[in-house]
């Protein structure tokens, strides 16, 4: 449902949630709207791109392999939104569940996506030993 307030519709409101919370940004078409360059960000939940900046690779609500400073980041965005005097609350988007066997997204900066790999492999060869 959030889908449709992607900005497409010059005549409806253009929304955007974060970890749940969907605050309506139309105040800001032209940031949030078609050609604005957040407008990746709008009519879904991007809350994981808000702590990665990838954009277009992140537009989930799965905070799964984050570090302590991305969720930082997602925490400070979710403080601008509710404490914004241009942007309004308007409700909680209901998530499907993620799969915990789902691969965790690919990280789009490379040095990071690099260490994120060699975690894993680490994990996996301590899971091996046991």
């Amino acid at each position: 449902m959030l889908a449709k307030y992607d900005g497409s519709d010059p005549n409806m409101p253009v929304y955007l949630a974060i970890d749940g919370d969907v605050y309506d940004v139309s105040a800001n078409r032209r940031t949030y709207g078609p050609g604005g360059g957040y407008h990746l960000m709008a009519g879904v939940d991007a809350a994981r791109s808000f702590a990665t900046g990838c954009f277009k690779a992140h537009r989930t609500h799965d905070f799964r392999g984050l570090d302590d400073a991305e969720m930082a980041s997602i925490q400070k965005w979710k403080n601008f939104f509710k404490n914004s005097d241009k942007y309004s609350y308007v409700g909680k988007v209901i998530h499907p569940p993620i799969d915990p066997k789902s691969p965790i997204p690919e990280h789009c900066d490379e040095t990071k996506r690099n260490a994120a790999k060699a975690a894993q492999g680490a994990a996996s060869a301590g899971k091996a030993e046991l």
